[in-house]
């Protein structure tokens, strides 16, 4: 059985020994990543944001930006539109996709 520590921040989350000493993946994850969109975040004063959550990802929900270096498509996604993201990076806040799409018939 592998061994596992506890990170404190906001939330405690699991690592095996390797990934608290510094070992692969532990912040970041370039595995496409199907999620369905929860909301699209417009507040004054912030770049908008989508916020998402995937039956595959078991660590939260993931955000994107929707800024154009980010969100590779001509309109914004919808709650409940289905979206294709990479490049996950983990943030103080949780996970935030650095690319991200619609999810297409061809994924």
């Amino acid at each position: 059985m592998e061994e596992t520590c506890t990170k404190y921040s906001n939330h405690g989350v699991q690592l095996t020994l390797e990934e608290a000493h510094g070992g692969d993946n532990v912040t970041e994850k370039n595995t496409p990543i199907a999620g369905i969109v929860r909301r699209v975040v417009r507040d004054e004063g912030r770049e908008p944001y989508v916020v998402t959550t995937a039956e595959s990802f078991q660590e939260g929900s993931i955000t994107f930006s929707l800024n154009p270096q980010v969100w590779s498509e001509d309109r914004d996604p919808e709650p409940s539109s289905e979206v294709i993201m990479t490049k996950l990076e983990k943030r103080r806040n949780g996970w935030r996709a650095l690319s991200a799409r619609f999810r297409t018939p061809q994924d």
